[in-house]
């Protein structure tokens, strides 16, 4: 790993090592939106059918140790989870096209 690492680093001039953390960033960009759409299916699958709640045992602890009274509760809490990841997701990923276009803008300036 850090013999690839390496041969990376020499393609790279030392002035455009920034790209590196920037290359971190994408991977957790994707990341986060791998995770959801990947929760896009379950979360369907469990607000069509609520028994899933009792029947899978991570739900079901989930859901008992938030202590709610109606399964429907608990679907939109996990609703609002995965609104929130795709939102973050794609507030990041604004947050970056600002970068990116400023700094375009600071090289091509100097």
């Amino acid at each position: 790993m850090l013999r690839y690492f390496s041969k990376f680093l020499y393609v790279f001039p030392s002035n455009n090592l920034i790209l590196i953390p920037w290359g971190i960033v994408f991977v957790l960009v994707s990341s986060l939106e791998i995770i959801g759409i990947g929760a896009i299916g379950p979360f369907i699958s469990l607000a069509s059918n609520p028994d899933l709640i009792r029947q899978n045992y991570w739900l079901n602890l989930i859901y008992s140790q938030l202590g709610l009274s109606q399964s429907n509760q608990f679907i939109a809490i996990l609703g609002i989870v995965v609104i929130t990841i795709f939102a973050s997701n794609h507030l990041l990923v604004g947050q970056l096209n600002l970068v990116s276009l400023n700094l375009a803008i600071f090289k091509e300036k100097n």
